[in-house]
């Protein structure tokens, strides 16, 4: 009797999640459960918006055309540009650079999970989320606001695969730079000029073609523009034939490149490592 019982209750008894996976669910549900801080940073995203909106419309009433884009073009870059960067969070930053300045990496340390996969796991829980009130943003935006236009079917579907890559290379530039952490006092510096460089460098304020050569020759050889510029070019449609697939290639050069810096730097960043306290 005590083992049929048993065998019922094993029935009904919720199947445990792989490790990973119930990090991203608890990484989604945070996420939901604070929905007013996800809110307010897509409503501080989406200044850049208004304000790339009418810097574009005031050029682009002088000037038809610059460098192949025109104003319908133009709109559709500013918003879906926004859409791309905006799936990773600034607060899950915050999060990692505070748990390294105030100790409770000890706690993250002593887990039984990987520190590096388990960060990409609660990263891509809050980008789901994320990508959810993105996604419904940009269609209210570009249906009832902006004039924007929708990609091919078959573009559509290389330009989602090119956000995932793009969203693992913004990752993991943003967790080496909280890497540097370790030897830092503050952590505000390191990701005012994260966000300074990735934000100008990647593409997303201000479209490649029309940085100065010098500075378009820095960012062509940096990661930045692979993160947010190559999957808006791809939806934009100016990418295509061997250019699409060899931008493709270049983002998993990079993902694979920077996952193994991040992986080099790990040993000696937890050995200098210092908890005070109890």
């Amino acid at each position: 009797m005590l083992s049929q019982t048993s065998l019922q209750i094993a029935k009904i008894r919720p199947v445990p999640l792989p490790k990973y996976a119930s990090l991203v669910l608890a990484s989604m549900e945070r996420a939901i459960a604070y929905r007013k801080s996800t809110l307010l940073n897509l409503a501080a995203n989406a200044v850049w918006i208004t304000a790339l909106y009418y810097f574009w419309s005031a050029i682009l009433s002088e000037y038809t055309i610059i460098d192949g884009y025109d104003w319908t073009k133009m709109q559709t870059y500013v918003v879906v540009s926004y859409g791309v960067n905006a799936l990773f969070s600034l607060q899950f930053e915050l999060q990692m650079f505070r748990a390294i300045r105030n100790g409770e990496i000890a706690l993250d340390l002593i887990r039984p999970y990987d520190y590096q996969t388990s960060h990409l796991a609660k990263a891509t829980g809050a980008a789901l989320v994320d990508g959810v009130f993105v996604g419904a943003t940009i269609a209210s935006v570009g249906v009832f606001i902006m004039d924007i236009y929708l990609p091919a079917p078959g573009t559509a579907a290389v330009f989602l695969v090119s956000i995932v890559l793009g969203f693992l290379i913004k990752f993991l530039i943003s967790y080496i730079t909280g890497l540097f952490c370790f030897w830092t006092v503050s952590s505000m510096g390191l990701v005012r000029t994260r966000i300074a460089v990735t934000n100008l460098l990647s593409g997303a304020l201000i479209p490649i073609e029309f940085f100065p050569s010098g500075l378009q020759s820095i960012a062509e050889f940096s990661p930045f523009p692979a993160a947010v510029y190559t999957p808006v070019s791809i939806y934009l449609g100016n990418l295509a034939g061997g250019d699409l697939w060899t931008a493709i290639g270049v983002q998993v050069i990079w993902v694979i490149a920077l996952w193994y810096v991040a992986r080099l730097l790990w040993k000696p960043a937890v050995r200098v490592l210092v908890v005070q306290g109890g």
